[in-house]
């Protein structure tokens, strides 16, 4: 899918919103595809996590699975990911 964002602002819009709240945010694209974050490692649980390739596809899942589910509210779509973590997603 072709991004309409001019990733370069929106890359500095994430940055604001990790200052001032310091919570890692991502953005994707309708395909699932990472756009882009800030910041843009992940955080180490994470990295450590998705180290392992078995881990990593669970984490991918979540994504997915947390993205269809957030497609179809308008709230926020708040879960335990299948490492323990409480992530949010939002469309």
């Amino acid at each position: 899918m072709i991004s309409i964002f001019d990733l370069e602002k929106l890359q500095e819009l994430l940055k604001d919103f990790y200052i001032l709240t310091k919570i890692r945010i991502m953005v994707y694209d309708a395909d699932f595809v990472e756009l882009c974050s800030y910041p843009e490692k992940r955080t180490p649980i994470c990295q450590l996590i998705r180290s392992n390739l078995h881990a990593d596809e669970a984490c991918m899942r979540c994504d997915r699975e947390a993205c269809l589910a957030a497609s179809s509210q308008t709230a926020p779509h708040i879960y335990t990911c299948h490492a323990g973590l409480t992530e949010a997603v939002s469309t």
